[in-house]
């Protein structure tokens, strides 16, 4: 499990893969879209594509993660499953 923050302000952020849980599936390596959230104990199958940072950790890069519409708005840290960080950043992935 990872702890990840929300940021805050990337709503108006977009890339060209229409949405960025578009971009997640795009950029996943093939990894396959989990069933639910992948917030440690969320039961919530709508996803979308959320921006993320790995919470207490050196690692400052931003992530799109599949998560809920309540896990992508809440101001608190959580836990997530490992496995499912693609980078948010668009000249890495789709702007490559």
């Amino acid at each position: 499990m990872t702890l990840v923050k929300n940021l805050k302000g990337t709503s108006d952020k977009t890339c060209k893969c229409t949405s960025w849980l578009q971009h997640w599936k795009n950029n996943s390596g093939g990894t396959k879209l989990p069933t639910y959230c992948i917030e440690s104990t969320c039961r919530e199958t709508t996803l979308l594509g959320g921006h993320v940072i790995k919470a207490n950790s050196t690692d400052k890069n931003h992530y799109i993660i599949p998560i809920c519409a309540k896990h992508n708005s809440t101001d608190s840290e959580y836990s997530v499953a490992d496995g499912y960080f693609v980078s948010a950043n668009k000249s890495e992935t789709c702007d490559k």
